[in-house]
């Protein structure tokens, strides 16, 4: 499973809280980005074509872009 961080914020009259919410989602983003059932070099080839995109098949930490900490994730599997 993964959790993902998200922050809304509560309004009390003229005061603001943040509140964390975490959603809990079934399975992580796959990193096998060729769906040959590992991970090799030809995945992180794929993702450096889509790297600084809007794609979420790339978006491995689910905060809504395409970024280094994605490609981190991708190299530590």
């Amino acid at each position: 499973m993964t959790v993902q961080d998200t922050e809304p914020r509560l309004s009390t009259g003229t005061q603001s809280k943040k509140v964390t919410l975490y959603e809990v989602l079934e399975k992580a983003p796959s990193t096998d980005l060729n769906n040959d059932g590992k991970q090799t070099i030809a995945d992180i080839s794929i993702f450096m074509l889509n790297i600084a995109g809007n794609n979420a098949r790339y978006d491995f930490n689910l905060d809504g872009s395409v970024d280094l900490r994605d490609l981190t994730i991708l190299l530590e599997y």
